[in-house]
């Protein structure tokens, strides 16, 4: 308040980057967790590394030290929305541009999975995954008259520096300051209905009339021995080469490629990542109950892909 300057996730990294090791993760630039405020911390143990992408990230969708509307100006709103990913937003900013009275709960990234874990980051790495693709497929470019002498190198921590420069320039769109100027009233905290007609937030109250509950899920782990104590690890891999297990809310802090990657569960999340990580050159293995990949589709759409698969 005396300086007029906004707090920013950069005031808390005390440690700065370390050079990169031959394990899958660099040594990383963790902030001080107990510098960060409580209600603030626990988004950072689930993005890294901390650089100036994900760092602005950070600003825009989960902003430290964000100061909550005082609801006193609104004695009752209209709409309660909880969960500020792609269903959330929509719904909040459609319902303020025709004059609603809305507040928008969000704990974690507004933008949720799409911005963060999902569409954003998954389409860009793919997108690097085709272009390797095309270029090292000889035979369909030699049809075309083009032929390439010398190797296709493949610098992943680029790639995913990339990922992760396309996330955080998309991050505006969908950020605390943007949803504040469209008149939604923008909470940082875990909601709690008090009852049918009531929420409270960060010791708040606030009465409303109708309630919007669009929190989305959460990956899970399958029960196999070991997996979710080597999971737990995954904030600080060290400097001791061990298996490391990833879901897809931590698949794209990647920064070093794997020489060999197992993807559990052959669905379309899981063929989406397995075929891009082996255009990119990893080695990949999919693990799969029903004897076939996405299970949930056309037998004869999910064989064209497995063949592709196998080709790839």
């Amino acid at each position: 308040e005396r300086t007029g300057r906004k707090f920013s996730w950069t005031d808390y990294l005390t440690t700065p980057a370390k050079p990169m090791n031959d394990n899958l993760q660099p040594e990383l630039p963790l902030p001080d967790l107990e510098a960060v405020p409580t209600t603030d911390a626990h988004v950072a143990t689930n993005v890294w590394p901390l650089d100036e992408h994900n760092v602005k990230l950070l600003n825009n969708v989960h902003p430290t030290n964000w100061k909550d509307p005082n609801e006193n100006t609104r004695n009752k709103y209209d709409l309660v929305v909880i969960g500020a990913g792609a269903a959330g937003l929509v719904t909040s900013a459609g319902a303020a541009g025709v004059g609603a009275r809305v507040a928008l709960i969000e704990e974690s990234l507004l933008g949720g999975d799409c911005l963060n874990v999902g569409c954003v980051p998954s389409k860009s790495l793919i997108h690097a995954a085709s272009l390797a693709h095309s270029i090292k497929n000889t035979d369909h470019l030699a049809d075309s008259g083009i032929s390439i002498t010398g190797s296709v190198n493949i610098d992943f921590p680029k790639i995913m520096e990339r990922v992760r420069r396309i996330r955080s320039e998309i991050s505006p769109h969908d950020s605390a300051e943007r949803f504040t100027k469209l008149g939604v009233d923008v909470f940082m905290g875990r909601g709690k209905f008090v009852d049918s007609k009531s929420i409270v937030v960060n010791g708040k109250v606030l009465n409303f009339n109708k309630a919007v509950i669009a929190t989305g899920g959460y990956p899970s782990l399958i029960s196999m021995p070991g997996l979710e104590e080597l999971h737990k690890l995954h904030i600080d891999p060290g400097s001791q080469a061990r298996p490391y297990v990833m879901t897809n809310e931590t698949f794209f802090n990647m920064t070093q490629q794997p020489k060999t990657l197992i993807v559990i569960g052959p669905g379309v999340i899981g063929m989406e990542m397995a075929q891009a990580m082996q255009r990119l050159g990893t080695q990949v293995i999919v693990l799969g109950r029903s004897g076939r990949v996405l299970p949930k589709e056309d037998e004869d759409h999910a064989s064209i892909v497995q063949k592709q698969l196998e080709k790839d």
